[in-house]
């Protein structure tokens, strides 16, 4: 994330490691690898995402309404970009995703190539 950090939508993404400092309720913009996706049958339809920026985790909380809406890049992105709500309580840090925007093809950009030896 640190290669993109510059460009257009990510200067204005808050960092992982900043989001305990929002007030909850705040309007943030974050984004990151996707490193998990968890949909327990107990959370009624709700989508869990784990994204990962160069400082650490970020916790997204999909709705079910939300994850209609948004439903391919929410199971397919491998970097998303999400405008959303902080939720902070105690220690723990959720965003509240409420939109969401595939960029998955920027890692194209600055991945290197895989160094298959055969």
């Amino acid at each position: 994330m640190s290669l993109l950090r510059e460009q257009h939508p990510w200067r204005n993404c808050r960092l992982a490691s900043s989001l305990a400092d929002c007030r909850s309720g705040s309007f943030v913009r974050v984004g990151g690898l996707v490193t998990g996706r968890q949909r327990p049958s107990t959370a009624k339809g709700t989508l869990f995402i784990t994204l990962e920026d160069e400082t650490g985790n970020i916790n997204l909380v999909v709705w079910p309404s939300l994850l209609e809406k948004f439903r391919a890049p929410l199971l397919s992105a491998s970097l998303l970009f999400v405008k959303g709500r902080v939720e902070v309580e105690q220690a723990v840090v959720h965003v509240i995703a409420g939109h969401v925007e595939d960029r998955s093809h920027e890692l194209h950009d600055v991945a290197p190539g895989s160094r298959d030896f055969h």
